[in-house]
């Protein structure tokens, strides 16, 4: 009897740190990893762009001193962060939660595109709900 094979194409998890991986929570914030900040040059500073159509973020590195350039902070030595509540207000981009690109990518004018269309639930710190298991021999 001839065999029916499903052929999976999902392939392997890549670890975040082994790939681009940036989010963005409810409060505006957009959080990365060093691939994130060394794509974009190791910005001290970056300009963020909508394309309402698509509903596609730009990231793309800028001078400190431009007006309208947000701030790059490092948080923790781990992680990169971009404070962009004005931004996310003017566009409507409103979160209910943490939510990670799912592909993001680097176009050939050095802009990160973010597709908001594209995300996933970001999972991070303790999940709520989640009971530690026991042995029969615990009492709680």
């Amino acid at each position: 009897m001839a065999r029916v094979w499903e052929k999976f194409t999902g392939g392997p998890v890549v670890r975040s740190r082994e790939r681009l991986h940036i989010t963005l929570n409810s409060k505006g914030v957009f959080t990365f990893n060093r691939k994130v900040f060394e794509a974009l040059g190791s910005p001290k500073a970056a300009v963020l762009y909508f394309e309402k159509e698509t509903s596609v973020i730009g990231i793309s590195a800028a001078h400190p001193k431009l007006r309208e350039a947000f701030p790059v902070k490092c948080k923790e030595g781990l992680n990169w962060i971009i404070n962009a509540i004005p931004f996310c207000r003017h566009f409507g981009i409103l979160l209910d939660k943490t939510e990670a690109f799912v592909d993001p990518d680097i176009d050939n004018q050095e802009i990160l595109q973010l597709d908001l269309r594209t995300t996933r639930h970001a999972f991070g710190g303790k999940r709520p709900g989640r009971k530690r298991r026991t042995t029969a021999g615990d009492s709680k």
